[in-house]
Parts: structure tokens; sequence; C-alpha cells
């Protein structure tokens, strides 16, 4: 589909499927990297179930280093005891599904020697349940890019307008929404559309 409405697109795959977490880990480092390695500036990560409407291309956003969609569901509010406030000015979680960062900046994105030795010690694991995150604490892509971005001191830019995400805020906490995804939500022109044959709510 790609090549078919872009000519020049360059394809890139990966030979090694490690399943649905280090797989996601290794696909990143490897877009990742090949922008690394031909200079390439800007990346712009993007799931194929992320809408962009046409208003978003508009939006005026500053200058910075890296633009993102902070996650956030139920269950990460209550550790700041549902402080909106607090929440707005403290909370860094980037999803992984659309960011844009600006790769020459940055050392590295994924830790290869840590996504190969945590695979090889799940590999060990009997009757594991594909829930890394109840093996290993910490373990998340988004952990992973948040650490990226704070340990290159990356200037960052929420997509999503202080008024917009705190009214978002009441709605995860008013339907008890433990999703921190923003699945089928139109935002600024964003929309994880993860249900197609659900209707999308707009904020």
């Amino acid at each position: 589909m790609w090549e078919k409405h872009f000519p020049n697109v360059k394809l890139i795959d990966n030979e090694v499927n490690r399943g649905h977490n280090h797989g996601y880990a290794d696909l990143d480092n490897l877009v990742f990297n090949f922008c690394k390695e031909n200079n390439i500036e800007w990346l712009c990560k993007s799931a194929n179930d992320i809408i962009l409407q046409e208003s978003f291309l508009n939006n005026e956003i500053p200058e910075a280093d890296f633009y993102y969609l902070n996650g956030i569901g139920y269950g990460g509010m209550v550790k700041y005891d549902f402080d909106f406030t607090k929440i707005l000015y403290e909370d860094f979680y980037p999803q992984t599904n659309l960011y844009f960062i600006n790769v020459s900046k940055c050392d590295y994105l994924n830790n290869q020697e840590y996504l190969d030795k945590t695979y090889n010690h799940l590999q060990t694991i009997e009757n594991y349940n594909g829930k890394i995150w109840e093996y290993i604490s910490g373990w998340s892509c988004e952990d992973f890019l948040k650490n990226c971005i704070q340990r290159n001191n990356l200037s960052k830019y929420h997509l999503i307008p202080e008024e917009k995400y705190l009214y978002l805020l009441k709605i995860i906490k008013d339907n008890l929404i433990h999703d921190c995804s923003h699945k089928n939500l139109m935002i600024e022109g964003i929309c994880h559309f993860a249900y197609p044959n659900q209707p999308i709510i707009q904020i």
C-alpha cells in the first residue's frame, strides 16, 4: 500500500519477530537507527490506526525537539490523588503510537543490550503470560521513549492544549477509563481509531 501511494518509500523490515513487546521495541529501534545512520533529522512514528484530520496540519505549535501525546488512564491518576494540575505539570508518559522526534539530538532510543538480556530472561520463565511489566518493572516502550527524551534533555511539546487536556482528564476520571491511549477520541485533529465499528467522540 505504501509503495503504491509513495513510489520512493523505503520499506524496512526485521527478519526476526520477537513478539508483542520486544517486537515493537525492535521495530522502533530499526527505524530510529536507520534515521541516525542516514542523517535523517526528524522521525514521525505513527500507528496504522491513527487518523489525522487536515486541521491537525494547521495547528500552531512552538519549536521543540519532541512532539507527543501524553498517555494517562484512571490508574495513572491515582498516584496524583486526581490532582489535575499536578498531573498537567508533573506527569510525563509519552504515547508511542504517534510522536515526532529530532533524532539528530538523541543517542539511541531503546537500549539493545537491555532488550536482548530481558528477552533471553523471559524465555526461561515457565507459562509466561506475555505481560512483561508483571515480571520486569519499568519495561515498556513508553518508559523507554520517556527515558530517551530525559536522557538527551530534549525540549518537548504536548500536542493537546492545557485546557483541553484538563477536560480530557475529567472525562477519564468520570468514566473510569483505564486505557491510557485515548482510543476513539478525536483530540486536536488526532484520533487513535482502534475500534472502527464504534463511534468517535470529539473532545
